[in-house]
């Protein structure tokens, strides 16, 4: 059985950070299959694959929602995803606005100079 560390991809999954939460220490196999994850998707695995897990030491307890949920946030982990995500996007949007500006800028000037 193979395992897979999704933390880092929390909030940019398309379903939900639940939907990964929910499937915390357990096999998700097959509800990776019925959620009709395409080719993108799997490709995307390879960089969340850590290790291989043999089935003989596997522990007969399960994780609940709420159990991977409280260790996710005793760990400040989902804090600071979600603090991880606002940054991503504040840096996008001045990607977008400090070019525009600078292009404003240049014209104005070009405008008062010839």
């Amino acid at each position: 059985m193979q395992a897979y560390n999704v933390t880092n991809f929390l909030n940019d999954h398309p379903g939900g950070e639940e939907v990964l939460l929910a499937a915390a220490g357990m096999d998700a196999s097959e509800e990776f299959e019925e959620a009709g994850h395409g080719s993108a998707a799997r490709l995307m695995l390879d960089e969340f694959y850590v290790g291989e897990i043999d089935p003989s030491t596997k522990i007969n307890a399960t994780l609940d929602t709420t159990s991977s949920t409280n260790f996710l946030e005793k760990h400040n982990k989902i804090d600071y995803y979600q603090g991880k995500s606002s940054r991503q996007n504040n840096v996008k949007l001045l990607q977008f606005l400090v070019p525009i500006v600078i292009l404003l800028l240049g014209s104005t000037l070009f405008k008062f100079l010839y």
